[in-house]
């Protein structure tokens, strides 16, 4: 679970981000990010049916991109809201354990090339 101070959660944030917040993708991640006044930094999550039909699925890919980003945080810089969206499809991810796997490895990929981290 992300402290709470690290949520993006308000409806009114989330539009934000979207509407003019740059946009990163790479594997089965994307990312927007918008930089902020304020010195904390906020993530948001959005896993749509795009990505599976199935709400299990959905929600077990949530979990596995919070805790990824609870490791990562320490790292990461402040002053930012970043929404954290699936892009895949998960039935090509068939083999246990890959999906985390995969997700992690994008995330890295994707904060490196941000310059999210410090």
């Amino acid at each position: 679970m992300l402290p709470k101070e690290n949520r993006l959660t308000k409806k009114e944030d989330f539009s934000r981000v979207f509407e003019k917040g740059r946009y990163l993708g790479s594997g089965i991640v994307a990312i927007k990010f918008l930089k902020v006044e304020e010195d904390t930094l906020r993530i948001g999550l959005s896993v749509g049916k795009n990505f599976s039909k199935l709400a299990t699925a959905r929600n077990q890919a949530r979990r596995i991109i919070r805790e990824s980003i609870r490791k990562q945080l320490p790292e990461m810089k402040m002053g930012f809201d970043v929404i954290v969206m699936m892009k895949g499809d998960k039935e090509r991810l068939t083999k246990k354990g890959k999906l985390s796997t995969e997700i992690e490895h994008d995330l890295k990929i994707i904060f490196s090339k941000t310059n999210l981290y410090k």
